[in-house]
């Protein structure tokens, strides 16, 4: 009765209150929605959350070990390449758009590591050292951050050691900074006498480092003239490694380090004018490196084995044992042919091709100058001209990536023994 007496008025407050109930329950569902969207939008960001630590850690276990199993597998340097883009691009995907959680930083700071090596390794060109220096920077940062929060960390301090001592190799190698080098190398010494101080790591052997310290001080007496205490540093390093191989005689690594210092001091005996002594320890570098024989798929030791063997078969073929010296010398150039031919790519096979095809081919030209007859001085030019153009073409490859002083010294004595058969050719 009420509402037919007063229709008007009724049907206007049916009206606000239906447009209140309705705006109530769209506020619901609106609501609702939006709950739901928000609980999706939650799990998909924990399932990206999740896909994204799948991606790291595929990239730090898989990815990144990759390039070490592919030793002795043919073109292993463009395959190289194209695993080391592929990790970098996918650890800079993650930093973008991961928390990065306290637990991850020790793998990225390692990861970072192993991508500046193998990044450094890669070409030898300036282009992999800039890339090198990137992945190290990144690892700094978080061996710093891991160090802040924690100023006892074991395996981050060992890092630490591993990172200087490879930034200093760079700026030695690459820059020839030795004011920065130093530096790099100040700052691990530092953090192994701190390490020294500390509960050992389980795997990390402290006498390594020392080593490690010792041949970098060895290479800052090299750059200062100084022959005496470059041979001094050096001795010390050998000594430290021989120590240690008699724990572990099978070691692949002590022996590359312990052939490696030979070859050092070989040399550095050859500038302080004592051959006989630098033949020697030519002799036990290779002694050495013989365990390269069970190792046949390790290139890089072949590589250094090859072209250690080079150098000693020219420095007997000087001191007039030209016989052994030559069979030494043809030995790493067929040795050399063959690393180069199965990657083509590899800089540092084809910068010791180059060297080893020099040497060589300056051997040759001096027994075609002593050769008794005209047709044997022929062909020993004739050969002598053929691998040394052999060592022009491989440092040229070299050139064209990276303008090593070495490699342009090589390209120079190439060229004047071409030269030189030419002339005699004639």
């Amino acid at each position: 009765m009420f509402a037919r007496r007063r229709r008007g008025l009724v049907a206007t407050v049916l009206l606000l209150f239906l447009v209140s109930t309705g705006g109530g329950i769209s506020s619901l569902v609106y609501a609702l929605r939006a709950n739901e969207a928000q609980s999706e939008a939650i799990k998909q960001g924990h399932a990206k959350d999740a896909a994204l630590r799948r991606t790291f850690d595929m990239t730090v276990n898989t990815v990144l070990d990759l390039p070490r199993r592919l030793e002795g597998v043919p073109h292993a340097t463009e395959l190289r390449r194209t695993l080391i883009t592929e990790a970098a691009r996918q650890l800079a995907h993650v930093e973008e758009n991961l928390a990065i959680a306290n637990d991850m930083q020790f793998d990225l700071a390692r990861s970072y590591y192993k991508l500046g090596n193998i990044q450094r390794g890669d070409a030898g060109d300036d282009s992999s050292v800039e890339a090198s220096n990137e992945s190290y920077d990144r690892s700094e940062f978080y061996i710093a951050a891991i160090l802040n929060r924690d100023p006892d960390n074991g395996l981050a301090l060992h890092l630490r050691v591993d990172l200087m001592f490879r930034r200093g190799l760079v700026a030695y190698n690459h820059r020839r900074d030795m004011e920065q080098a130093e530096k790099y190398w100040a700052r691990a010494k530092a953090t192994i006498d701190r390490l020294s101080e500390l509960p050992p790591v389980p795997g990390r052997d402290l006498r390594s480092d020392r080593a490690s310290y010792e041949g970098s001080m060895a290479g800052v007496a090299l750059m200062q003239g100084n022959v005496e205490g470059e041979i001094e540093h050096l001795e010390r390093s050998l000594e430290i490694h021989l120590d240690r191989q008699q724990s572990t005689p099978s070691d692949v690594d002590i022996a590359i380090s312990i052939g490696s210092l030979c070859n050092r001091l070989a040399e550095a005996w050859r500038r302080a004018n004592n051959d006989e002594r630098g033949l020697a320890f030519y002799a036990k570098s290779l002694r050495h490196l013989e365990i390269g024989d069970d190792h046949p798929e390790n290139t890089g030791l072949r590589q250094l084995r090859a072209k250690i063997r080079a150098r000693y078969g020219y420095c007997l073929a000087k001191s007039g044992k030209t016989e052994t010296g030559e069979k030494h010398m043809r030995w790493s150039w067929n040795e050399l042919e063959w690393l180069h031919d199965r990657d083509p790519r590899d800089a540092y096979v084809a910068s010791s091709f180059a060297l080893t095809s020099s040497l060589l081919a300056e051997h040759l030209v001096i027994q075609a100058e002593q050769s008794p007859t005209l047709e044997a001085a022929r062909e020993l030019y004739t050969e002598a001209r053929q691998i040394a153009e052999t060592g022009l073409r491989m440092t040229n490859e070299v050139l064209g990536r990276n303008r090593d002083m070495q490699t342009l010294f090589v390209s120079a004595g190439c060229r004047d023994l071409i030269a030189q058969c030419d002339e005699a050719l004639q």
